[in-house]
């Protein structure tokens, strides 16, 4: 998009040089509007993160690897991805874990205001201090139990980025 006709090969951007519907001599130009200027609303910012507390001290952030790109639906029925991504777990700095004494593939809890999951726990340098990530691709590792329920009131995005939860072993 957009290709004007059957024969037009498409364009890499929209609304700047390139696009065929950009009149010549614009750096950018918004069709569809009179004036040719984007709108642009601005909201203000509305902090919906869990408060982090004594008992809640780590922020849970979600998210994706790149073999199991969604929510293994499709990628997980391929045997040779669904065999080479470990099955759902926890991640954490070093520092945090070595201060909680928890090692790599150790068996822990964790727990926010909503719930309450167990796994095992890699212990990495990947995600920041102070944060525990999980994917989300495992249908044996419902890691969305453990998330806020709260939305974007613009958008409708669920927040799964801010979710305080504590850390505990499993003996």
């Amino acid at each position: 998009w957009p290709c004007p006709d059957e024969s037009h090969p498409g364009t890499t951007r929209r609304y700047i040089p390139g696009d065929p519907f950009v009149p010549e001599g614009k750096e950018s130009y918004f069709y569809g509007k009179k004036d040719g200027k984007a709108t642009v609303f601005l909201t203000p910012y509305q902090d919906r993160s869990d408060q982090l507390d004594e008992e809640f001290e780590f922020v849970l952030n979600t998210g994706r690897i790149v073999e199991q790109w969604h929510t293994g639906t499709m990628t997980d029925r391929i045997a040779i991805i669904r065999k080479g991504t470990p099955r759902g777990h926890f991640e954490m700095h070093r520092f945090d874990a070595t201060r909680l004494g928890l090692s790599s593939n150790q068996k822990v809890k964790v727990t926010s205001r909503y719930g309450t999951l167990e796994g095992r726990v890699k212990v990495t340098e990947s995600p920041r201090v102070g944060t525990v990530f999980a994917c989300f691709y495992d249908d044996q590792f419902m890691i969305n139990q453990l998330v806020t329920d709260k939305r974007d009131p613009f958008s409708k995005q669920p927040d799964f980025k801010t979710t305080a939860v504590r850390v505990e072993a499993i003996s």
